[in-house]
């Protein structure tokens, strides 16, 4: 983990920002090892130097910038979550922010899956802190009979694989006028995660 340089005072936390900001675009264009750091302060309209009192290094921004969208995305859907009737309902809303927050943020799918070939553990670190949150609520949902009573783990993680992919054939691999999850299939995710694909609705 790199050392944090938390800036002080409003106008270093926004210039802080703006170069993470910067990096999101850039890497998102060019690709980690392709961008240098002069391609992030020329984007931000900041001296070469002014990087290095934010960030040690361009892994350094690369980490904070991860964290930072990690964050953001679960702050988002957190917000909408609160009056949420029940954990079912809670998938449905958070599923919708999420390919809402990749419809507007098209960079995050390549800089969290390049991350793996800068430092696994980035890639890894990514998914664990929305799992270690997820699971909990997951737990509470099975507590309160909302959900069957399974491995809270195990059900983060496929309903996160189920986003992923589901952002990638809708929201990636399509041009940007046709980007968008249409609703009849966003209405199929939710029923298979209702009920899975037996045929019956119980195990």
């Amino acid at each position: 983990m790199s050392e944090e340089k938390i800036p002080k005072t409003k106008k270093g936390q926004k210039t802080r920002e703006k170069l993470l900001y910067s990096a999101k675009k850039v890497f998102g264009k060019k690709g980690y090892y392709q961008t240098s750091i002069s391609d992030i302060t020329k984007e931000a309209e900041v001296g070469h130097g002014t990087f290095y009192i934010y960030f040690e290094s361009k892994r350094a921004i690369l980490e904070a910038l991860i964290q930072y969208l990690n964050k953001d995305l679960r702050q988002n859907i957190s917000d909408e979550l609160l009056n949420s009737k029940d954990r079912i309902e809670a998938e449905e809303i958070g599923l919708r922010v999420y390919f809402d927050y990749v419809r507007k943020n098209p960079e995050l799918y390549k800089i969290v899956f390049e991350s793996q070939f800068v430092d696994y553990n980035l890639f890894i670190n990514y998914y664990k802190m929305f799992v270690d949150s997820y699971k909990k609520a997951l737990e509470e949902a099975i507590n309160k009979h909302e959900i069957k009573d399974l491995d809270p783990e195990v059900i983060a993680y496929c309903i996160i694989g189920i986003s992923n992919f589901i952002g990638f054939r809708w929201l990636m691999w399509q041009d940007e006028e046709n980007r968008g999850i249409p609703e009849e299939i966003f209405e199929d995710v939710m029923k298979f995660i209702k009920y899975g694909i037996s045929p019956e609705n119980t195990f």
